[in-house]
């Protein structure tokens, strides 16, 4: 039987979260807050707060959904008013382009400070790659010449080769997480696509690297499975139920993520 959900969600998933609505048995009602929000997350918070009050003025929802991970705590904080709140556990977008937890623990668990990219930022944005928000909050999301700035060029070499073993002062490490359902299998559309935004990539990482040099782009195969199951009500151990007059707290660790909390 199909029910009626609220859906809040940032801009940067909208092509997933519409592919999904669109096979969803349940009704979903969509509201998108604009890519980058998080960069001020007071504000975005307050935004988001303010959607899902409105739907629960509304009274016809059976749940309001958050298309986001923590972002910067953007989302902690959040209450569950007269319906419960539903959110992935996940730091940011990157675990929802990946399909889950255990994906992004294995490709970025020991990788933190590595930059990534997929469609919806290439779409959505001027900016087509960021770290993970666990990396910021750690410090190391910041480029060779923002640590010169900072540290002095002996210091952010050490630093630099530190955070970066494996690599050259100055080159970057880029991730591509590609969504299976937005390429074509067999034809060629989904290389073109893959192509365009490689390139994409490459011009933005070249402007951040000191020697200018050609950046690494792995390509890794992501999933819209956790959006897809975030529509259908099929929620799992990657999502937070959040009981009405609860919120949502976080935990920042690689497996709970958010918790709910007395508001």
């Amino acid at each position: 039987m199909s029910k009626r959900y609220k859906l809040i969600c940032c801009d940067v998933l909208f092509r997933m979260a519409c592919l999904a609505a669109a096979h969803s048995k349940n009704i979903i009602d969509m509201e998108f807050t604009k890519l980058q929000s998080h960069n001020e997350p007071d504000v975005l918070r307050k935004e988001i707060q303010g959607l899902i009050d409105k739907a629960d003025s509304d009274g016809i929802y059976e749940a309001v959904l958050l298309g986001y991970g923590l972002c910067g705590n953007s989302t902690a904080g959040l209450v569950a008013r007269g319906q419960p709140l539903v959110i992935p556990r996940a730091h940011d977008c990157c675990t929802l382009f990946l399909g889950s937890r255990a994906k992004f623990a294995e490709y970025f668990g020991d990788r933190l400070s590595s930059q990534w990219s997929s469609h919806g930022y290439l779409e959505r944005s001027k900016e087509y790659s960021g770290g993970t928000d666990l990396s910021k909050s750690l410090g190391l999301d910041k480029n060779y010449q923002e640590l010169v700035d900072q540290y002095g060029e002996d210091n952010a070499e050490y630093i630099w080769e530190t955070l970066h073993p494996a690599r050259s002062v100055g080159k970057h490490e880029r991730i591509y997480i590609d969504v299976a359902p937005f390429d074509n299998p067999g034809g060629d559309e989904g290389d073109y696509h893959f192509e365009r935004y490689r390139q994409a990539v490459m011009d933005e990482a070249k402007d951040g690297a000191q020697d200018k040099v050609n950046p690494d782009i792995q390509r890794i195969e992501g999933s819209a499975f956790m959006v897809d199951m975030l529509l259908e009500g099929d929620w799992g151990d990657d999502f937070l139920i959040v009981p009405p007059g609860m919120s949502v707290a976080p935990v920042y660790d690689m497996e709970q993520v958010v918790a709910a909390s007395p508001s």
